[in-house]
């Protein structure tokens, strides 16, 4: 597939081999949620994957596990509201 463009990459905390971004490929109308691996055996998965450890797409976001999440729910004080 030929990639025309990417934007927003992100990963998870503890994981540098899979990258989500969204990539628009000359085949696709709009763009497309992607999931770029270093090990992926198509070669555009692959490519990706490089260009985005390079910076080509910005910053790699990094996305908090689940669990440090719900620990940071957690422990933010909420006011309780009532509805009448």
């Amino acid at each position: 597939m030929r990639i025309i463009s990417a934007l927003n990459p992100r990963r998870e905390v503890e994981d540098f081999t899979m990258i989500w971004m969204e990539v628009w490929f000359e085949e696709f109308v709009g763009p497309l949620t992607f999931c770029a691996t270093l090990f992926d055996c198509e070669p555009h998965g692959r490519e990706l994957w490089f260009r985005a450890m390079k910076g080509e797409y910005g910053p790699i976001e990094i996305i908090p596990l689940p669990s440090e999440s719900i620990e940071l729910e957690l422990s933010t004080p909420r006011m309780l509201t009532h509805d009448r």
